[in-house]
């Protein structure tokens, strides 16, 4: 890659993995969350209360290197299919639903699931 800067926003090996991550709902609800003031958040009983947007947060979620970071973690839970993982998983994408979307959904994952496992092809890590 390039020195000083992480191979998930430059390196062309992961240029598919940029795509199918850019294409994702999840990255166009950061987007959407940018321009918004405020999310609502309906509670248990019920009554539905605005939170402010934490622009700060969204742009690090954002980042090339974090978003890396979540889909590895989502891509290894997945094909492991480990339990601890998987539980763990369904957590992060319940509340990922309800206000910053930290995790994708399965279905919003399948293209970026696709990313990874060609580009371990290429690697010779998977056949």
């Amino acid at each position: 890659g390039v020195r000083g800067k992480f191979s998930s926003e430059t390196d062309q090996l992961l240029a598919e993995w940029r795509e199918a991550v850019r294409g994702s709902e999840a990255f166009r609800r950061l987007e959407r969350l940018l321009v918004q003031e405020a999310f609502a958040i309906t509670r248990p009983d019920g009554q539905v209360v605005d939170y402010p947007i934490d622009r700060r947060h969204v742009r690090y979620l954002r980042g090339f290197d974090e978003l890396f970071a979540r889909s590895y973690a989502q891509y290894i839970a997945t094909r492991s299919a480990d339990a601890a993982m998987l539980t763990e998983l369904r957590e992060q994408q319940r509340i990922s639903a309800l206000a910053y979307p930290y995790q994708w959904t399965d279905a919003d994952f399948g293209p970026i699931l696709m990313a990874f496992d060609e580009l371990f092809r290429r690697l010779g890590w998977r056949p």
